[in-house]
C-alpha cells in the first residue's frame, strides 16, 4: 500500500496534555455529528460528518468516535482540506473507535468561520436495526499562547459543548422461525451447551465434557456442527493452556505456587482434545506456550517446581509469565535447572518519576524490576545468564504523538545509569514494546525529551523530527544544549544517519575507500553503507566524508535506502520547477522520493539540488524515510 508522509507538527503534543482553568478559553460555536441518512438498510453506506459551528481559532481538535461495530464495518475517513491528522488517526475495528487529532494547516487564520465539515467518515452496514454514534475524550485548542508553569509555550484550550450522539434506525432483522432446519443436531447442541456451562467452574471437566461429545460422534460432522464444535474446543485449549496459580501474600509480596499435578494433567488433556479435534477434521489454533498469569499490580513471584520445568521442556513447550504490562516468555532449557528444587520468576515495579540530566528529561512510563532464581535447598542465587535468549514485552498507555518519543531502556548496576536498548521493537497499534534478552535486570519505558536552545532557528517539523530522532538514539547535538539546525552536514554524517535509520549492525572497516581511515568515526557506519550499496562514492576510490552532502546527493542515498528495504517507488508525473538543475545522475531519484512524500523542496516547488543539506533538513528526511519504513 502506498504510504501518504506526514508533516509532524510540534504544537499537536497541546492536544494531549492538561491545562490550567485560568488558561481556557470558552467557545461561542459548537461541533455536531451529522449524518447523510438516518435509516439503516443492509449493504448500503452511510456517511457520518464532523461540522464546526461558529468557532472561533480552532486550531487544534482531539476527538474520538465510537460506533457499534455489530451494526457498522468501518470503510474511510475523509478530512477538510484545512486541517491534518499528520497519520496519526487510529482505527481500532475491535473496540469500535477512531481516535483522530486534527491541526490546522494555516496557524494564521483565525477568524471566526461559519459552518464547515472538519472530517467524514463512511461505513458499511452490516445489520438493520437501531445503533448510536458518539464523540468522546474531546479536547480542543487556539492558537493563542501562554507561559505554563515550566516556562514554556503553551496553547490555550477551547471548551467546546458537548457533542450530542445520533441515532441510526432501520428495519429490525425478522426473527428466525422455530421451525427452520438447520445442519446441526439439536442434541449436539446441548451437549456443547453443558460444555461451555462447565467451562465457567472447571476448565478440566469442560474438556472431559468435550472429549465426550466427539467420542460420540460417528459419521461426518456437518459444517455447523464442526464450526460450533471448533469454537468451544478453542476456549477450552486456550484455557488448559492458561493458568492463574492461587496466590499468597507473605510481607507485602504476592506469591504464587505453579501446581505440577494440575499443569501436567491441564497440558495433557489439551494435547489428547487436540487429536480428537484433528481426527474429526476441525482446524483449531495451536501454540506451544503455556500462560502463568498473575494480575496483581505489585511485587510479585512464581514458583515453578523442577517437576514443572522437566515436563515441560520434555513436551517442546515454553513458558510465559504474564503480569499487568509485562510478558517473559522462555524455553525451560534456557535455564540450568537439572541441580534446582525451584525457579522463582520475581516481578516487583518501580517507583515512577522523572530524571533530569544534561538537559535531557526521561519521564518513566512503565519500569520494573525482573530476576529469575534459582533455589537449592536453603541457598538462592540469581540467574546472571540464560542458555537462550528470553523475550520481553513491555506495555505502555501514551497517545499516538508521545509515544513517538518513548524506548526501551536497561539499568546498567555498574554505571548506574539507564540505558537506551537500540534493539527494542515498538508496536504502535498494541502498544507495547519486545526485545530479545540474555539476561534479567532492570528495564522500562521512559519518555525521553531532549531540550536543545537553538530549536527555534528552525521550521516546525524539523523540531518535531529532531526530537523524536534524538529520543530514539539515532542522532545528536553538537553539543549538550544546541543541535545547529543551519549547520551543514559532511558525508560521513549522512551515512551514519542512514545506517541508523536502517537499524543496521556495523561492519567492521575494510579499507573501501582511500580518504577513510580505519580509525576514524565514521568508518563502520561506511563500510556498513557501502555494503548495502547504500553509497558508492566520488570516483577515484574517494569518498570525502568531510565534504558538505548536496540535497541531490542525499536524494540518491535516500532513494537506495528506500527501495533497499523492499518499498516501490514510482516517479512523480511532475518534477521540480529547477529540475534542469539537478545531475542527471540524481533525476530519477529525485522524483521518486518527490513521488512518495520524502522530499518536499524548499518551496515554489524548486529542490535546490546543488545546496548543502542542513542538519535539519537531513533529520526531516530520516523521520519520513523510517516512518516509510513502517508502512506496510
Amino acid at each position: 500500500m502506498k504510504k501518504k508522509i506526514f508533516a509532524s507538527i510540534q504544537i499537536i503534543v497541546m492536544l494531549v496534555t492538561l491545562f490550567a482553568p485560568l488558561n481556557v478559553l470558552a467557545a461561542a460555536g459548537k461541533i455536531i455529528l451529522s449524518s447523510d441518512t438516518q435509516e439503516l438498510s443492509l449493504g448500503s453506506t452511510v456517511k457520518i460528518t464532523l461540522e464546526a459551528h461558529q468557532i472561533e481559532d480552532l486550531f487544534g481538535l482531539q476527538f474520538q468516535m465510537n460506533y457499534d461495530k455489530e451494526y457498522l464495518q468501518y470503510q474511510s475517513y475523509t478530512l477538510s482540506d484545512e486541517y491534518s491528522s499528520f497519520d496519526a488517526v487510529q482505527v481500532d475495528t475491535e473496540a469500535g473507535t477512531i481516535f483522530s487529532p486534527l491541526i490546522r494547516k494555516n496557524i494564521e487564520n483565525k477568524n471566526k468561520q461559519d459552518s464547515f465539515e472538519m472530517a467524514s467518515f463512511v461505513f458499511t452496514v452490516k445489520k438493520e436495526g437501531k445503533t448510536n454514534i458518539s464523540v468522546s475524550k474531546v479536547k480542543a485548542i487556539s492558537s493563542e499562547t501562554f507561559i505554563n508553569e515550566f516556562g514554556k509555550k503553551d496553547m490555550k484550550i477551547l471548551s467546546i459543548p458537548e457533542i450530542q450522539p445520533i441515532t441510526l434506525q432501520g428495519k429490525i432483522e425478522k426473527e428466525t422461525d422455530s421451525t427452520t432446519t438447520t445442519d446441526f443436531s439439536l442434541d449436539m447442541k446441548k451437549e456443547l451447551e453443558k460444555a461451555e456451562k462447565l467451562l465457567e467452574e472447571d476448565v478440566q471437566k469442560a474438556a472431559e465434557a468435550l472429549l465426550g461429545i466427539l467420542n460420540k460422534a460417528t459419521g461426518t460432522l456437518s459444517k455447523g456442527e464442526q464450526e460450533e464444535i471448533r469454537k468451544v474446543a478453542t476456549e477450552v485449549i486456550q484455557q488448559l493452556q492458561s493458568i492463574s496459580p492461587k496466590i499468597i501474600t507473605e510481607e507485602g509480596k504476592a506469591i504464587a505456587k505453579v501446581d505440577a499435578a494440575f499443569l501436567t494433567k491441564n497440558m495433557e488433556i489439551a494435547t489428547k482434545l487436540l487429536e480428537k479435534v484433528k481426527a474429526k477434521g476441525i482446524t483449531v489454533p495451536e501454540t506451544n506456550i503455556l500462560t502463568v498469569a498473575m494480575k496483581e499490580e505489585k511485587s510479585s513471584e512464581i514458583q515453578f517446581q523442577k517437576e514443572v520445568l522437566t515436563f515441560m521442556d520434555q513436551h517442546n513447550n515454553h513458558v510465559q509469565v504474564q503480569f499487568p504490562n509485562i510478558k517473559v516468555t522462555f524455553a525451560p532449557n534456557a535455564i540450568e535447572y537439572d541441580d534446582t528444587d525451584q525457579i522463582l520468576f520475581q516481578m516487583t515495579p518501580m517507583k515512577k518519576g522523572e530524571i533530569k540530566t544534561n538537559n535531557i528529561t526521561y519521564t518513566d512510563y512503565n519500569t520494573y524490576d525482573i530476576d529469575m532464581v534459582r533455589v537449592i535447598g536453603k541457598q538462592r542465587s540469581k540467574i546472571n545468564q540464560f542458555n537462550k535468549k528470553v523475550e520481553l514485552q513491555l506495555h505502555y498507555q501514551a497517545s499516538p504523538l508521545e509515544e513517538e518519543k518513548l524506548g526501551l531502556y536497561y539499568y546498567n548496576e555498574e554505571k548506574q545509569s539507564w540505558e537506551y536498548i537500540k534493539q527494542g521493537k515498538q508496536d504502535k497499534q498494541n502498544k507495547y514494546f519486545t526485545v530479545s534478552l540474555e539476561q534479567l535486570g532492570s528495564y522500562g519505558i521512559f519518555h525521553y525529551a531532549k531540550d536543545y536552545v537553538d530549536l527555534d532557528q528552525t521550521y516546525t517539523e524539523a523540531r518535531y523530527a529532531i526530537e523524536v530522532l534524538t529520543a530514539k538514539h539515532m542522532i545528536k547535538g553538537v553539543d549538550d544544549s544546541h543541535y545547529a539546525p543551519n549547520q551543514s552536514v559532511t558525508r560521513a554524517e549522512f551515512a551514519t544517519l542512514l545506517v541508523n535509520a536502517m537499524d543496521f549492525s556495523l561492519k567492521q572497516y575494510q579499507g573501501v575507500f582511500q580518504d577513510v581511515q580505519g580509525t576514524a568515526w565514521y568508518a563502520p557506519y561506511v563500510q556498513t553503507a557501502y555494503e548495502a550499496g547504500l553509497i558508492q562514492g566520488q570516483g577515484e576510490g574517494k569518498y570525502n566524508p568531510q565534504g558538505k552532502i548536496t540535497r541531490e546527493e542525499m536524494a540518491v542515498m535516500i532513494a537506495r535506502a528506500y527501495e533497499y528495504k523492499g518499498k516501490e517507488a514510482t516517479l512523480a508525473t511532475d518534477g521540480f520547477t529547477d529540475e534542469g538543475e539537478i545531475s542527471s545522475w540524481a533525476k530519477e531519484a529525485a522524483r521518486k522520493m518527490k513521488a512518495e512524500g520524502l522530499i518536499k523542496g524548499v518551496g515554489n516547488n524548486n529542490f535546490a539540488p546543488k545546496k548543502d543539506t542542513l542538519r535539519s533538513d537531513a533529520a526531516v528526511m530520516m523521520y519520513r524515510l523510517i516512518n516509510g519504513f513502517e508502512v506496510q
